[in-house]
């Protein structure tokens, strides 16, 4: 694809703002991307009652959403959820 020629971040952000609108194109769309993070985060908090701690590792759009099913459910973490490279972020739920 030749023209027009934009930045590798601009398509990107062109096409993740397609995808927050609706666009998926066969791919995971937003709200089933949604569904599985509430799955995550309640599989989660299931592993963290039984065995008081849990460790996930993920990447990108899902860590965010995640991050955002665990605060809902009560969980304290940081406000913004990590995302340069090999940043993490810690969540508790004090009972």
């Amino acid at each position: 694809w030749k023209y027009p020629k934009l930045s590798v971040r601009f398509w990107a952000l062109l096409f993740r703002l397609a995808w927050v609108f609706g666009y998926s194109a066969g791919g995971e769309s937003l709200k089933d991307a949604r569904k599985r993070a509430n799955f995550a985060a309640n599989h989660l908090v299931e592993h963290a009652k039984a065995f008081d701690r849990v460790l996930f590792v993920g990447h990108g759009i899902i860590n965010r959403l995640i991050a955002k099913e665990l605060k809902a459910m009560g969980w304290q973490g940081p406000r913004v959820p990590a995302r340069k490279y090999w940043e993490f972020g810690v969540y508790r739920y004090d009972i």
